[in-house]
């Protein structure tokens, strides 16, 4: 997955910067994500479908965080 491709695109943030906060703040829910970065909370596309309806979403970046795949 290409880390600086834009995940969620109404806060403008990249995939590298979802990983990173995940790690450094012990994020442990996907509500925990949105609420405390403050991403996923306007249009939410990003949260589920992704922004462009592929599937490169928030929740697709947290398990994969989650299980070590990045």
């Amino acid at each position: 997955m290409n880390k600086n491709r834009v995940i969620c695109q109404c806060s403008n943030v990249t995939l590298g910067e979802v990983v990173n906060f995940i790690k450094k703040n012990d994020i442990q829910t996907l509500s925990q994500l949105v609420s405390e970065m403050e991403v996923g909370d306007k249009c939410e596309s990003c949260k589920y479908k992704g922004f462009e309806e592929d599937g490169f979403s928030l929740s697709k970046a947290f398990s994969r965080v989650k299980s070590g795949e990045l």
